[in-house]
């Protein structure tokens, strides 16, 4: 099935759907990012989580607020790729080192899997240091659910999707929202 870009109508639909908690939306921002986009559900959706990592759209309670000046100086990213690379940016060097951990890893990987090779680089590896901080992975569970709740990750459940058990009791396994993203973190990853 061959899929092409939304008519602007649809786009626009989409985009306000996007951004349905914000309670009035920039009208420049709304022509910039559709001008943008040229369609591209994906962009459109990739465009407004950089946003909201970037802190131009926040969170207040369950209403997002529009920081308008910042609105009117953003950036926005030309391409798909650009928006998984600003996406990519903006992660703290911790977020960074596990998510590139987790991107070799595959598509999807167990919990434990990050936990094991945190554990292991800590013994060479300072920057591993800051998220592992006790046996069991406390560090690593609380970045992983952080990282889902701003869609870069989902907690996936027992399927065809999921890998098969590791053995492990328990075993949560998670996967990249989006493989840009993915591709991008793995692609920083020496794997010499």
């Amino acid at each position: 099935v061959e899929l092409g870009n939304l008519p602007e109508a649809d786009a626009e639909a989409l985009l306000r759907g996007l951004l349905a908690k914000v309670p009035v939306l920039p009208g420049e921002l709304l022509t910039r990012a559709l001008e943008l986009s040229r369609g591209n559900p994906l962009y459109l959706e990739m465009l407004v989580s950089v946003l909201r990592e970037d802190g131009t759209i926040r969170d207040d309670e369950g209403t997002w607020v529009v920081d308008g000046p910042r609105a009117a100086r953003a950036e926005l990213p030309m391409s798909v790729e650009e928006a998984a690379r600003a996406r990519v940016a903006v992660l703290t060097p911790e977020e960074r080192c596990l998510l590139e951990t987790a991107a070799v890893v595959g598509t999807t990987f167990p919990r434990s899997a990050l936990v094991c090779v945190s554990r292991s680089e800590a013994e060479v590896d300072d920057r591993a240091r800051v998220w592992t901080t006790d046996t069991h992975g406390q560090a690593v569970r609380e970045r992983l659910e952080e990282l889902v709740s701003r869609d870069y990750l989902q907690r996936l459940t027992s399927g065809p999707a999921v890998a098969p058990p590791t053995g492990v009791a328990d075993e949560v396994y998670y996967g990249f929202c989006r493989d840009l993203e993915r591709e991008c973190l793995a692609a920083a990853v020496d794997v010499e």
